[in-house]
C-alpha cells in the first residue's frame, strides 16, 4: 500500500500538530523509511513555521546516523547502505532475529551519481526489493550500530535540554 506525497505530508503534519496540540513542546521524530524523508521535511518545516516555540528535531534516516558513527571498515558492501542491506539486516538480526534470514538476501548495488540527485522509482534500482548486501550482516554489527545510535540520540537530547532547545549560534 502506498500514499501520495501530498497525503503523506498531510499525515505527518496532522500527527505533529496533534502532538503539539496535546502540549508537547519538544519533539524528536525518528524515521524508519527512506521514502518518508522529503515528506517529513516539508511537514516538519510547516509545523516549525506555525509553532516557532516548539523544539523540533528529526532523525530522518537512522541508518545514516548508525553508518556514520561506526568505523567505515565495519562494512563490507556498499558502505553498509541498502534497503535490506548490510546495516539494516544487521539491526534486524540484533532486534528481531526470528524474522531475519541473511541467507535469503541478494547482493545488488546501484551506480547513481554521487553528487547529482537522480529521480527514480524503486523498481529502477532493484527487481528484488533490496539493495546493498544483507548477506554481510551480523548480529554484532547490529548491536554496535543500535548502541551507537541510542547513545548519540540520548546525548543529543541531553544537549538540547541544556541549550533550551534553541540552535546555538556563534560569530565567525
Amino acid at each position: 500500500m502506498s500514499l501520495s506525497h501530498l497525503t503523506t505530508i498531510a499525515l505527518f503534519g496532522d500527527i505533529l500538530r496533534s502532538v503539539v496540540g496535546w502540549g508537547f513542546r519538544k519533539v524528536l521524530v525518528i524515521n524508519g523509511h527512506d521514502g518518508n524523508i522529503p515528506c517529513l521535511h516539508v511537514a516538519a518545516q510547516e509545523l516549525k513555521l506555525d509553532h516557532p516555540d516548539v523544539g523540533l528535531a528529526l532523525v530522518d534516516a537512522w541508518w545514516t546516523v548508525g553508518l556514520t558513527l561506526l568505523p567505515k571498515e565495519t562494512w563490507q558492501a556498499f558502505d553498509g547502505y541498502g534497503h535490506g542491506g548490510e546495516a539494516e539486516t544487521s539491526i534486524a538480526l540484533a532486534m528481531i532475529p526470528h524474522l531475519t534470514d541473511p541467507a535469503r538476501a541478494v547482493g545488488m548495488v546501484d551506480t547513481k551519481d554521487p553528487l547529482i540527485r537522480e529521480v527514480w522509482n524503486y523498481q529502477e534500482l532493484t527487481e528484488e526489493g533490496a539493495t546493498g548486501d544483507g548477506r554481510a550482516a551480523t548480529v554484532e554489527k547490529g548491536r554496535r550500530m543500535k548502541a551507537a545510535i541510542v547513545e548519540y540520540v540520548v546525548a543529543f537530547l541531553e544537549r538540547k535540554e541544556r541549550e533550551g532547545w534553541v540552535i546555538p549560534r556563534r560569530a565567525v
